[in-house]
């Protein structure tokens, strides 16, 4: 079922008055009255059903007429990606509960399984006739699952999006536990029940978007109200699927939900740190809000790899995947054993990938697939080429947009600068000068006279998809995409530029570039040129816009808008951020906070500076004041040496005049005195 506030409409229905245009409805086998529930589509959806060639989940056809939410929902090659990790063999007994306009029962068709579908609703279950129009092994039923008597037993019974209603009352079955028994009762005993729903404490609801079947923000936080659609927290489920008789349980996490996942992650993935590694880097866009009016309070991928690196990552998922048995053996038997599956979004069908992510020992390893009637031939289109997604190991590192992004979000204007260096020169490592055009290409990104050059296989050669290692180096993921010819390497740049421009514009960081006027998308992508140095006129900008317009025109279904339309988007300045009024004001308020403090951080170092500078000053002072009190010291020992001798002086002059008034000072100068002793001797004998 689908839950989106703006086309919910429930109520209650005793008769069949559905009219769909001028075309008569498909047959549908009753059961019970209608348990009436609709989004207000049934009529156009059986108009493009009752006409289209191509009914199979992955068609362009259907998704080509794709214009708002609910033809989103019901049209959209995503919906099959859910039921990616079930094995299902061929003449499988396959029920779904809640079939709404039969997205799953067609899946599960095409993959060989009888499936019977039961809808509360004719008016849907008309719809999931004509979608499974060709195919013997489906029946579809409409009326209240508790009213339905199966002939046999069911391999798979399917609940998606259906166990959130249980307690609004519009079934016979109001008890969340007595529903789940209803379902179980229809298993063989090795049968397998798989569940989808919202988690009652998702990150999407974690950070303020509008709970999905009420519309406003926390409600679930709160806790329901009785009679309200509602949704459970994991232990919650657990607890349900366990009283249910289902003691055997593996949880999974749909991205970003389970309505339209591009990624299925199995909760052992989350328990090592290569793996959570694998997860950050590869879920890129964890939340997507399908109402078109989120209260954004921060970036969801940024906040989502805290969780991650807490290890809470999958208490946290904004839906649960769950398949439970009464059987251990049967989850070995019925998942694939890959750790993630992973579709590529919104694409033309000969451009769709799909990848399981396997592990070998503390590695991962990607094995990369594609629609089985989609051949290698067939993945050009004009002057681009698919070559798919190629066989390989995971590399261990953190994208080079997610450090940017983070620099951007801290004001690191030298990190910012230094990724975007990083960027610019792993392509200038790679380029040459062109000279003059020879080659006449239809490639927008094509080079102009004799500007630098870069091969074709470098188109989508964005921070994105530059991984820089532990060692510090960058390597090119995701490899997929070839222009033909040479590209102009400017125009690569910029295109690398303008894709984290729109990441950063989207998560409200354009303020973070502190311009005197609001910023745009291409203005943003500027300032990133800029701060590493270069500058781009308004014709190369032109011609990137251009370019990019024409990637997405080729490879992207439904189609952008017309290119002035996405011109426009692009130059728009001052258009409103993704982030709510409130909280672009918290973060202006504490941008300043942060200012003030750094200053008064910066002024405090400053006079912790000035304050050694004096201890220094003064412990130079008191040591110089200590060697002039030595040296008046000495100089006063000198002064009374000179005026007023000291006792030991005195006491040595007494001796000394002691001694030479001795006899034997005397006997003893004569004899060392020759010229006195003769004047003696002569002196005696002149007498």
């Amino acid at each position: 079922m689908w839950g989106v506030r703006e086309s919910v409409q429930l109520q209650r229905a005793h008769a069949y008055d559905y009219r769909m245009s001028d075309r008569e409805s498909p047959e549908v086998r009753v059961i019970s009255d209608d348990i009436s529930y609709s989004d207000s589509a049934e009529g156009e959806l059986l108009d493009i059903l009752g006409s289209a060639h191509d009914r199979s989940t992955q068609s362009d056809e259907l998704a080509s007429h794709i214009h708002d939410w609910p033809t989103r929902y019901h049209l959209s090659p995503l919906r099959a990606n859910l039921l990616t990790p079930l094995t299902v063999n061929a003449g499988d007994r396959v029920l779904e509960v809640g079939c709404g306009t039969g997205v799953n029962v067609r899946a599960m068709a095409e993959r060989g399984a009888k499936v019977v579908g039961i809808e509360g609703t004719r008016a849907r279950a008309a719809v999931a006739i004509a979608r499974n129009a060709e195919f013997d092994s489906v029946e579809i039923f409409a009326g209240d699952i508790a009213e339905y008597l199966a002939e046999d037993l069911f391999d798979v019974v399917l609940v998606v999006g259906v166990l959130e209603y249980v307690s609004s009352g519009i079934g016979g079955l109001t008890e969340p536990v007595e529903f789940l028994k209803k379902c179980v009762s229809f298993l063989k005993p090795d049968g397998l029940l798989i569940l989808a729903i919202e988690n009652q404490l998702g990150l999407k609801y974690l950070l303020s978007y509008p709970e999905d079947h009420l519309g406003i923000p926390w409600v679930g936080l709160e806790g329901y109200r009785r009679g309200q659609p509602r949704t459970w927290s994991r232990a919650a489920l657990r607890d349900m699927l366990n009283r249910a008789g289902l003691s055997h349980q593996e949880f999974f996490s749909p991205f970003p939900d389970y309505k339209l996942p591009t990624a299925v992650i199995r909760d052992r993935l989350f328990s090592s740190e290569a793996g959570r590694e694998l997860v950050k880097n590869f879920i890129r866009r964890p939340v997507v809000d399908h109402s078109g009016s989120p209260q954004y309070v921060c970036d969801a991928q940024l906040a989502y790899s805290q969780f991650v690196d807490a290890e809470i990552g999958p208490e946290v998922s904004n839906s649960f995947l769950v398949f439970a048995s009464a059987n251990a053996a049967v989850l070995s038997n019925r998942v694939d054993g890959a750790e993630m599956w992973l579709a590529s979004a919104q694409r033309r069908r000969k451009f769709r990938n799909f990848r399981r992510v396997l592990a070998e020992g503390n590695s991962f390893h990607i094995v990369g697939s594609r629609p089985e009637e989609v051949k290698s031939g067939d993945r050009r289109s004009e002057w681009l080429l698919n070559r798919g997604q190629l066989d390989g190991p995971v590399y261990r590192g953190t994208p080079l947009e997610d450090q940017i992004f983070r620099a951007v979000l801290n004001s690191n204007w030298n990190e910012v600068t230094k990724g975007v260096v990083a960027y610019r020169e792993f392509l200038l490592a790679r380029s040459a000068v062109a000279g003059p055009a020879t080659e006449v290409t239809k490639n927008p990104f094509s080079v102009v006279g004799d500007e630098l050059s870069i091969s074709g296989t470098f188109i989508d050669c964005v921070p994105q998809n530059l991984l820089v290692s532990p060692e510090g180096q960058l390597i090119l993921v995701d490899h997929e995409w070839e222009a033909d010819g040479l590209c102009s390497l400017n125009l690569i740049f910029l295109r690398g530029l303008l894709i984290l421009a729109t990441r950063i514009f989207e998560g409200g960081l354009a303020a973070n570039f502190r311009r005197t006027v609001p910023l745009s998308i291409v203005d943003v992508a500027l300032e990133l040129a800029a701060s590493a140095g270069f500058d781009f006129d308004e014709t190369e900008i032109e011609r990137l816009l251009k370019a990019e317009f024409a990637f997405q025109e080729l490879v992207l279904l439904p189609q952008p808008k017309d290119f002035n339309g996405f011109r426009d988007s692009m130059l728009e300045r001052g258009k409103v951020s993704a982030r709510s009024a409130p909280v672009l004001r918290l973060i202006e308020v504490s941008s300043e906070h942060e200012r003030v403090l750094k200053q008064n951080a910066e002024l405090h170092s400053e006079w912790l500076l000035i304050d050694a500078d004096r201890g220094r000053i003064l412990a130079a002072r008191d040591r110089d004041q200590a060697d002039l009190d030595e040296l008046k010291k000495q100089v006063e020992s000198l002064s009374l040496a000179k005026d007023e001798p000291s006792l030991s002086e005195m006491h040595l002059r007494r001796e000394i005049k002691a001694l030479r008034t001795s006899s034997a000072y005397r006997v003893g100068r004569a004899i060392t005195s020759p010229v006195r002793l003769t004047r003696l001797g002569l002196r005696r004998f002149l007498r």
